[in-house]
């Protein structure tokens, strides 16, 4: 049980730092256009602990800081 909830705290912490340090490097604003591990399309708004994107084909993707700050190219 123990190791569980540290998994999950590992993965909560590590999405929330990712959030901290996007906003302080700041790499794209809203409505740019980038392309991350197969997520392409239009950043509509960053928060701490998600980034909203809107598809090429109209869909909005709701992404983990973590997963941004990891795959994305600076």
């Amino acid at each position: 049980m123990s190791v569980a909830v540290g998994i999950a705290f590992k993965d909560i912490f590590e999405i929330f730092f990712a959030g901290i340090l996007l906003f302080w490097r700041n790499p794209f604003d809203n409505g740019d256009f980038i392309e991350c591990e197969g997520v392409e399309g239009r950043i509509k708004r960053t928060e701490i602990r998600l980034t909203k994107i809107w598809k090429t084909n109209g869909e909005l993707v709701v992404v983990p800081n973590s997963y941004l700050f990891k795959n994305l190219a600076y």
